[in-house]
């Protein structure tokens, strides 16, 4: 084992100085971002939240949501979807429907409707025509995140992107590489702490070898848990990307699982019910929620509503408006995204890797992991060529 660890030691150290400070840089990025209260149109706030909800096709909460007012409280929301459909149906004379959705504009509550490719807009009390086919504009996907960020240029040396494919394909040696050299660590420190202890000298931390090899040590010791969950939630993203970068090359640059659009006409009929379930659903999820947008779709076969609440969190919730069960970022009949584990396990593997899965004090503990690991590089490099240069010295000493 100890072969193993000092082979790949030479390059492990390498990556683990580069990975660690564009990681710490990253997130370091993205605290003066959170604490400093940063407004929802923020370039690098943008950047932070880019997939959380979902591929484009899949996606309804905007960045403009964030700021827009809720819906009335007293709004009838099934008379209200009922007007609007009457009216798309009048007004197109009857084109098919691939979603319905009430928010509000303008300081009124409206109906928009996808349909003939086009956005129409529906005053959601009275049913008037806002925007009609003939001047409507086209369907529009939310964009991903905001790709001139400060961050999401960092993040494309910290993950090799800016290299494109091939360097996400390197990216995932280097994950592989570090994950080795922690697993092998733990190892040989187990099997040095078992040693101790045959010889009645136990204890998780100890002083021996000089001044960098005991810090490398009790660094090690003390952040090893959560060098695990960075280093491990690390590699599966950069496993992750790695079938990102090989499904572009096998078509020919292209991801058209994002955008495909998996729509099925709805039918008047069906949308009481489905506006049922996904009511029922919101109230088991956030009781009492404001709503700001509810949409009404099929997607890839499953009837959905989606809801972007408000309140202190904007956040949207998208259910299956048939079981009332929460809706995924894929499955059975879902657009293929190319991920290796797909979009959904991506994103939470994203929020563990960067500690917000469990808040704050997780983005803080993952910013001191990104140090650590920075530090024991630095000392693993020293560690390394501390030997050459006494064998040289002894040489050459020997010589003269």
């Amino acid at each position: 084992m100890r072969k193993i660890h000092r082979a790949i030691a030479t390059v492990a150290i390498l990556f683990g100085l580069y990975v660690a400070a564009t990681g710490t840089l990253l997130q370091s990025i993205d605290l003066k971002t959170i604490l400093g209260h940063a407004p929802a149109d923020n370039p690098n706030l943008e950047a932070i939240r880019e997939g959380l909800d979902g591929p484009p096709n899949f996606q309804v909460l905007t960045t403009a949501d964030y700021a827009a007012a809720d819906l009335p409280a007293n709004l009838d929301l099934g008379m209200a979807l009922n007007s609007v459909v009457k009216s798309e149906r009048t007004a197109t004379g009857g084109a098919p429907i691939s979603f319905v959705e009430l928010r509000m504009a303008e300081g009124k509550p409206v109906g928009q409707v996808a349909s003939l490719g086009k956005l129409l807009r529906f005053d959601a009390s009275t049913g008037a025509v806002l925007v009609g086919p003939e001047t409507a504009p086209m369907v529009k996907l939310p964009p991903q995140g905001n790709q001139g960020a400060t961050r999401n240029q960092v993040k494309g040396f910290h993950r090799l992107t800016v290299l494109g494919n091939g360097g996400q394909l390197f990216f995932v040696l280097m994950a592989l590489t570090l994950f080795t050299m922690m697993v092998t660590g733990l190892i040989l420190y187990f099997q040095l702490l078992a040693m101790r202890t045959r010889i009645r000298r136990p204890g998780l931390y100890w002083s021996a070898g000089g001044w960098w090899r005991s810090g490398h040590r009790a660094i090690a010791i003390t952040a090893a848990a959560f060098i695990v969950v960075v280093v491990s939630s690390g590699t599966f993203e950069a496993l992750n990307s790695g079938g990102t970068a090989l499904y572009r090359i096998t078509h020919h640059g292209q991801r058209p699982g994002l955008t495909a659009d998996v729509s099925a006409p709805l039918t008047d009929a069906e949308l009481p019910s489905m506006l049922r379930t996904t009511l029922a659903a919101l109230h088991v999820a956030r009781p009492d929620a404001a709503i700001k947008v509810l949409r009404l779709r099929y997607f890839a076969g499953m009837p959905q509503g989606l809801v972007v609440t408000g309140g202190q969190e904007v956040q949207q919730f998208a259910f299956n408006a048939s079981t009332g069960e929460l809706a995924r970022f894929q499955g059975p009949g879902y657009p293929e995204t190319g991920m290796t584990f797909g979009w959904q396990w991506d994103q939470w593997m994203k929020k563990i890797h960067r500690g917000d899965a469990i808040g704050l004090s997780g983005r803080w503990m993952s910013l001191l992991t990104g140090l650590s690991l920075l530090y024991l590089s630095l000392s693993g490099t020293v560690m390394y060529f501390d030997p050459l240069t006494r064998r040289r010295r002894a040489a050459a000493a020997a010589a003269g």
